[in-house]
């Protein structure tokens, strides 16, 4: 795994060892930054990273000009390749890791939005729109900002209330929604 563009181009990254991660490829990742790029303004922004794994997602948003980076996973494997990867690009100062399950993260309520959020559940999640919903209507979501939700290309969704998709992506395996908000709050 590797950092695609921006600062730290071509560095590459750690993953977790084991089975409890599935990185997101760095074609798809690819592709899915191409989107946003055209989409929405990386400087600066604020990004949230739910099953992390190794941070991927996190780490290019940096690399490409993200200001902060808040990243978590449950699994104490995914979160030592985090910090063994924030301490590798040296951006350790401009990450928050949380070893914590996504629900129990986004249940309780801090007073932090996010202008990129990236969600990555197991391909097996029951309760999709349950985290949408969170997310969503949970405040954790900037006025204008993007949620990309990765899903297998056959996964069926169900309408979450307050949120719009803006765009679908399919890569391999993977299918990327964007959502925002369907009317800013």
């Amino acid at each position: 795994m590797r950092i695609i563009a921006g600062e730290f181009r071509s560095r590459m990254l750690v993953a977790p060892k084991g089975s409890a991660t599935r990185p997101t490829m760095d074609r798809a990742r690819e592709a899915l930054f191409n989107v946003l790029t055209n989409m929405i303004d990386i400087g600066g922004a604020w990004i949230l990273d739910l099953y992390a794994g190794s941070g991927a997602f996190a780490f290019e948003a940096l690399s490409r000009g993200a200001a902060r980076a808040t990243l978590v996973d449950r699994d104490r494997k995914a979160i030592e390749a985090i910090k063994a990867n924030a301490r590798t690009l040296g951006v350790e100062d401009r990450v928050s890791i949380h070893q914590q399950d996504a629900y129990t993260f986004l249940e309780r309520r801090g007073d932090e939005t996010f202008n990129l959020i990236f969600a990555d559940p197991p391909y097996e999640e029951k309760e999709l729109a349950k985290l949408e919903q969170l997310i969503i209507s949970g405040g954790w979501l900037a006025t204008r900002g993007h949620c990309i939700i990765e899903t297998r290309f056959d996964t069926k969704r169900e309408p979450v209330e307050g949120a719009g998709i803006v765009r679908e992506l399919k890569s391999g395996e993977a299918l990327f929604t964007i959502l925002t908000h369907a009317t800013p709050p």
